[in-house]
């Protein structure tokens, strides 16, 4: 869901563009009061962001991009380290499974991690 004034902002990013802060208000307010409303709203957004940013094209723009950065760079004693291990992983994984892949692998990476730190905690 996003909003955005019709001056200093990024307007191309939503179809909820306002001229000013009262109207804000007022659009806020009405969603509040009416979920039905909120919902319509929501879904409107979701159709303008997916057709307005294709994802699929941006994350092959991303991975190419980071593979041209990858392949210029002179990384001397970086190469060994572990933010570089973590990118040939990441890299290594887009090329496998494409944007979807490295999605699944953050999320389970998160939840084992989440995990380890609630079994912490519980042992605390």
């Amino acid at each position: 869901m996003g909003l955005a004034f019709d001056v200093g902002a990024h307007p191309e990013t939503t179809p909820y563009v306002l001229p000013n802060i009262a109207d804000a208000i007022f659009l806020l307010e009405e969603w509040q009061r009416d979920p039905a409303l909120l919902q319509l709203a929501a879904e409107r957004c979701y159709t303008y962001s997916r057709k307005k940013f294709p994802w699929e094209a941006t994350a092959l723009e991303l991975g190419a991009y980071l593979d041209g950065v990858a392949a210029s760079a002179s990384w001397g004693p970086w190469r060994r380290s572990r933010i570089m291990k973590i990118w040939r992983m990441v890299v290594g994984r887009y090329r496998i499974d494409g944007f979807v892949g490295i999605t699944k692998a953050v999320v389970a990476r998160l939840r084992k991690l989440a995990g380890r730190a609630l079994t912490k905690r519980r042992r605390s």
